[in-house]
């Protein structure tokens, strides 16, 4: 995506992010809790969230270009386009403090958008990653991403978090699969990442059966904080998050009073 598209976008972003969560917002708002999807995933993925953690909590799904109500938007192809829609996207509701999550590729774009707000002087009171291995770790020498679509496909039903009728349904398939090989490109080549620290606290959640990050993978984002880490290894495979929401729900609640 060029910088000219995103410049066109951000404010019809602001505007999709607004209405989204209007609906569902807690009226009496004491922090915001920006989320991001996992490779392919939507705002939608965070629908529900809202009435699962504590009131002064607002929940703020963030959309990325390409896919649910910004489907129409081009798909970005680099990191840093989408570091800075997502930037701009927090900045345009900064009057409250707030926190960011990531679940899987997500993460990575939380982490560097944490990175930028820090350097502008408005960092995040937390951040929270989930089933992804530590910005510094070096990126795997072979991905999916770059496989053909034939193989690429089976792949994706191999690593679970689609379900079953969806994989069979061809029409389905064709609009999903170039948005997550976009998202596991970014990936691909993602690590290695000599940043400073953060100085907000990192909380990181691990699934015990994840067979895409393996538990000391996720523990390695110790090293990316000067202020507390929590690791929190919880049951499932790399999707517990839907298979075990409601722990993410509690921790993430419980962290997010003690900071308010």
């Amino acid at each position: 995506m060029n910088h000219a598209n995103h410049t066109n976008h951000t404010h019809t972003h602001t505007h999709q992010m607004n209405e989204m969560n209007h609906i569902n917002a807690t009226d009496h708002p004491r922090i915001r809790l920006f989320c991001l999807p996992y490779a392919g995933g939507s705002a939608r993925l965070y629908q529900g969230w809202q009435r699962e953690l504590p009131d002064f909590v607002e929940v703020c799904p963030l959309e990325l270009p390409g896919r649910g109500s910004r489907f129409r938007e081009p798909l970005s192809e680099g990191l840093e386009p989408l570091v800075d829609d997502v930037v701009a996207a927090v900045r345009a509701r900064s009057d409250l403090p707030f926190a960011l999550f990531g679940y899987s590729f997500g993460s990575l774009l939380a982490y560097e958008a944490a990175l930028r707000l820090e350097a502008a002087g408005s960092p995040p009171v937390s951040l929270t990653v989930a089933a992804f291995r530590s910005p510094g770790s070096a990126p795997p020498k072979t991905s999916a991403a770059f496989l053909p679509d034939a193989e690429f496909r089976e792949v994706v039903g191999e690593m679970g978090g689609t379900p079953r009728e969806l994989l069979e349904s061809d029409a389905f398939m064709e609009l999903a699969l170039p948005i997550i090989r976009a998202d596991l490109r970014i990936a691909a080549t993602y690590g290695n990442r000599q940043a400073p620290s953060l100085s907000c606290p990192v909380a990181a959640f691990a699934g015990a059966d994840d067979h895409l990050f393996a538990v000391s993978d996720v523990a390695a984002w110790a090293r990316h904080t000067s202020a507390p880490f929590t690791l929190h290894v919880v049951p499932g495979d790399h999707f517990f998050l839907h298979s075990h929401p409601e722990l993410l729900w509690k921790t993430i609640g419980a962290e997010l009073t003690e900071l308010c």
